[in-house]
């Protein structure tokens, strides 16, 4: 009976010290193992959000500016922009955006005299064809657009991790939503009356004086059709944190197709010939912005 007891008894303390190192043994293992990869948080953690703001110059190619008369002026206009990037590897991504466009286009206008073709009837009911001289003007026409950036993107990151580059390259879908035209200055306006062969100088109640626009001298043409552009953008990107980066970089468009603002029946053929017709857009720009990591896990 004794033997039976100490046999019993070693029996239950080599159970207990087996035991003991398996469960040790386990807790070790759990110390040092790797975590397990949540596939859809890696997935997330390569989507990016950014909010930017910058500021663009817009160049019009029109017959009008290569006159001598027309000197082109630089307006550069704020572009505020949010878009999302999707890493689809390490480097390569795309990326789509959404940003209010503005373009403005500024000539000023020197030792212009024109005659128009367009025959206008005075208070007197006698036809004449109105003249225009000696005009020192500047002249300010402003699309807004809402724009549609698509975008393909390589990026890379150096400096452990702090810093990274990129370079985007695609097109941009810009719908117009209104576009504004003001002229400013002053201009001498004469009447030539054909059946009299006799020019009208002078006379303010036919309107035939030195005319003065001001800035309030503005006029809502109608919006032109879609414009598609290249578009291209480079920059960096600084992690202030594990989650946000600031970004800085340059971008610029180049207008595939032209714009034309629709001119109303009531404009004179002289202002119709001061506001820019089919132009094609180039822009560059300069940008800020912040830069948000989802999902950094």
């Amino acid at each position: 009976m004794k033997r039976t007891i100490i046999l019993f008894t070693l029996l239950t303390a080599s159970t207990l010290i087996l035991t003991n190192q398996s469960v040790a043994s386990g807790w070790e293992k759990s110390l040092y193992q790797e975590p397990a990869v949540n596939s859809n948080t890696e997935i997330f953690q390569r989507l990016y959000i950014g909010l930017n703001g910058g500021l663009n110059l817009a160049i019009f190619g029109n017959q009008n500016a290569t006159k001598p008369e027309w000197q082109a002026g630089n307006v550069l206009n704020i572009i505020p922009s949010v878009d999302v990037t999707y890493l689809v590897t390490k480097n390569i991504g795309a990326g789509i955006g959404l940003r209010l466009g503005n373009f403005t286009s500024s000539y000023k206008i020197a030792n212009l005299s024109t005659q128009l073709e367009r025959e206008f009837v005075d208070i007197d009911q006698d036809t004449y064809l109105p003249i225009y001289e000696n005009a020192n003007l500047e002249e300010n026409t402003t699309y807004t657009s809402l724009d549609i950036p698509l975008f393909v993107r390589y990026q890379n990151t150096i400096n452990a991790g702090k810093l990274s580059y990129f370079a985007n390259l695609g097109v941009v879908m810009s719908s117009f939503m209104s576009t504004d035209f003001n002229l400013s200055g002053t201009i001498t306006r004469k009447g030539y009356y054909p059946d009299f062969n006799v020019v009208l100088n002078g006379y303010p109640e036919y309107k035939y004086d030195d005319l003065e626009y001001n800035e309030n001298s503005s006029m809502e043409l109608g919006a032109p059709k879609m414009m598609v552009s290249g578009y291209l953008s480079a920059g960096a990107m600084y992690s202030v944190t594990s989650d946000i980066l600031v970004k800085v970089g340059i971008s610029g468009t180049y207008g595939f197709t032209k714009v034309e603002p629709v001119i109303e029946d009531s404009f004179s053929d002289f202002h119709s010939s001061l506001i820019l017709g089919s132009s094609s857009i180039t822009s560059v720009g300069f940008e800020v912005g912040v830069v948000y990591k989802l999902f950094n896990k």
